[in-house]
């Protein structure tokens, strides 16, 4: 799992592609969908990186780093 603590090392010092998902411990469907990831990480092996951020541990973290991917993205589009 991903927090704020390990973000940099896991997501932003990946030397491949990071599939960063969000989960709760009382969604069903992020627990079929972690099963899903673990098994398709067995399959790409070192090409891709899986990784899950717990919505309610993080939340705070999580807020904040969605407004970056907001804002970078706006940027982007040149919007702001």
């Amino acid at each position: 799992s991903v927090h704020q603590e390990n973000f940099k090392k896991i997501v932003e010092q990946s030397d491949v592609p990071v599939f960063l998902t969000l989960t709760a411990s009382w969604c069903q469907n992020c627990k079929k969908l972690i099963t899903q990831m673990e098994s398709l990480s067995q399959k790409v092996q070192d090409r891709c990186l899986f990784a899950t951020i717990d919505v309610d541990v993080d939340n705070d973290f999580l807020q904040g780093l969605l407004q970056q991917i907001f804002q970078k993205h706006l940027e982007i589009i040149g919007g702001f």
